[in-house]
């Protein structure tokens, strides 16, 4: 077995630009939730985020009202809970939701520096304590051991910020540091300048370009992680054991300037959710931070990662003006078994079974959940996880 894990890990598993023997895929639109402007159940906020679960139950985390809505297969509201507040299981900034090992929702806030955790009813089990040193995390997932997948953005004690993939164990302390983007040195006495706003927010931008380190996990027992900035990622056991890499082969698209306003003014927006940088960065300081930032004339290859199943999904070559790009399907072996052309909102991605769940603004600005269904995924490769 250790002769085996040493082969996987030094072999490199190379994809042309098209999969050989592609499953034949069609995505269709299912449902869409948020776009009913009278009912205050799909008002959703900025910076909202979606679990699904087995049974099409959908649970939006809706961070500006300090809540989590429940609507059923069907799109019907069944629950909601949550509320503002320091006590237990109370949300001052909640940015992420998902489930756990277990099959409960763990919702990550930054304010309390909590993980909170509830029963899919919406009760109160428990809760644990976060790294203090985090100030942003995204794309969390569990494996069957208990352990935590996170990227985060991660201050070291002289002030300088690390973009980060960590895998924690159940008590959140570091097993594994699996890629790590340092951020320039700032000096944070000058907050109260304008200019140290645009190049905190150029950074950032900047940060993107090099490649935001993200992961995702196949049903809790594998995780893939990648760099947006290139086309190749690597497959870890549940305990951050090297596996497997693999590369794809792409043709880069232009990044046009009407293209990086709409992407980055996302992120920017995303930013703003938090009250004290949302008070720090008005719109000119976006539009200075844009102009100065040197990011590159064609579009980063990977824009999200997610899973269904036994398979790992990316979404590349995303034109933001056109809100379209292409997924790509990957097996454990690290071939690219399928492509579909996408086209909806890139904010948020997820998927469960052979539906791909989809949260962003659409064409009219309204925040949405969009569910596709794809036709045309083998039941193998669609094996449910179990908790």
């Amino acid at each position: 077995m250790i002769t085996l894990l040493l082969f996987l890990a030094t072999n490199v598993v190379e994809n042309g630009i098209k999969p050989s023997n592609p499953m034949k895929l069609k995505l269709v639109s299912e449902l869409v939730l948020g776009e009913d402007e009278d009912d205050d159940k799909q008002q959703f906020t900025m910076g909202s985020q979606i679990a699904p679960d087995g049974s099409g139950n959908l649970y939006v985390l809706d961070p500006g009202n300090d809540r989590v809505v429940v609507f059923d297969e069907k799109g019907a509201f069944l629950r909601e809970f949550g509320r503002k507040g320091e006590g237990p299981g109370e949300l001052q900034q909640p940015k992420e939701i998902c489930l756990d090992h277990e099959g409960n929702l763990a919702i990550f806030d930054l304010g309390s520096k909590k993980m909170n955790t509830f029963d899919t009813e919406g009760k109160f089990l428990r809760e644990k304590a976060i790294p203090q040193s985090l100030v942003s995390l995204s794309h969390p997932a569990f494996m069957k051991n208990g352990n935590i997948l996170l990227s985060v953005v991660r201050v070291d004690p002289d002030g300088t910020q690390n973009f980060e993939l960590i895998l924690y164990d159940q008590n959140f302390n570091t097993l594994k540091t699996l890629d790590s983007i340092p951020q320039p040195k700032k000096d944070w006495n000058k907050i109260g300048e304008p200019q140290f706003w645009v190049g905190f927010l150029k950074d950032i931008f900047e940060g993107i370009e090099k490649g935001i380190p993200v992961g995702a996990s196949t049903n809790g027992e594998t995780f893939t992680s990648i760099r947006s900035n290139a086309y190749q990622a690597t497959i870890y056991d549940q305990n951050g054991v090297e596996q497997l890499k693999y590369q794809k082969k792409f043709k880069p698209l232009p990044f046009t300037s009407d293209a990086k306003e709409v992407a980055y003014g996302k992120i920017w927006q995303s930013l703003c959710n938090n009250p004290f940088l949302n008070n720090n960065m008005p719109r000119p300081i976006f539009q200075k931070a844009l102009e100065q930032a040197e990011v590159g004339e064609v579009t980063r290859p990977i824009w999200e990662i997610t899973t269904m199943g036994e398979l790992t999904v990316f979404l590349v070559n995303y034109n933001s003006t056109k809100s379209e790009g292409t997924l790509d399907f990957f097996n454990a072996s690290g071939k690219c078994v399928a492509q579909l052309a996408y086209k909806g909102t890139d904010e948020f991605l997820t998927g469960v079974g052979n539906h791909l769940y989809a949260m962003g603004t659409d064409e009219n600005d309204s925040l949405v959940v969009t569910r596709y269904r794809i036709d045309g995924l083998s039941p193998k490769a669609l094996k449910p996880a179990s908790h």
